[in-house]
């Protein structure tokens, strides 16, 4: 446990200028241990896969608000609203990450987007909720055990 902390120490001590200093390059950013931590393997692959379904569909990067609002809508009735909002924020985060202004944000974006959840977006399905019956089974099955 000890060795931990001394590691993340010395590695705090040597990347916390990164922070204070504007004129440090993009390079310098990379070797921050702790943004690879700061998003989950899972995340990374979901945004990886959303940007390639971005471009594939004909999406062009770095994107203009006009590209993303003819993305929207051509996959409006093909997509569900929330796998298209999850697509809008790997879009965006491409951009941040990669320097270019955030196209996700302009208000013909948004509000297109909230169209698009008024018109086609539905709820999450539900699980139905658990019987009285159902739960004394569970427990009677768990309680054999």
């Amino acid at each position: 446990m000890r060795d931990k902390i001394e590691t993340v120490s010395e590695l705090t001590k040597t990347h916390s200028s990164i922070a204070f200093h504007s004129d440090q390059s993009l390079s310098t950013w990379i070797t921050n241990p702790y943004l690879a931590a700061a998003t989950s393997n899972n995340t990374r692959k979901a945004y990886r896969s959303d940007i390639k379904h971005y471009e594939i569909s004909g999406g062009i990067l770095p994107a203009t608000p006009e590209h993303i609002v003819n993305y929207l809508q051509h996959f409006a009735t093909k997509l569900n609203s929330r796998t298209l909002s999850r697509r809008l924020i790997a879009i965006k985060h491409w951009h941040r990450y990669q320097g270019f202004p955030d196209p996700t944000t302009h208000p013909l974006v948004t509000k297109t987007m909230v169209g698009i959840t008024r018109v086609h977006g539905k709820p999450k399905d539900k699980a139905p909720a658990l019987s009285p019956e159902n739960l004394q089974k569970m427990v009677a099955a768990l309680l054999q055990d």
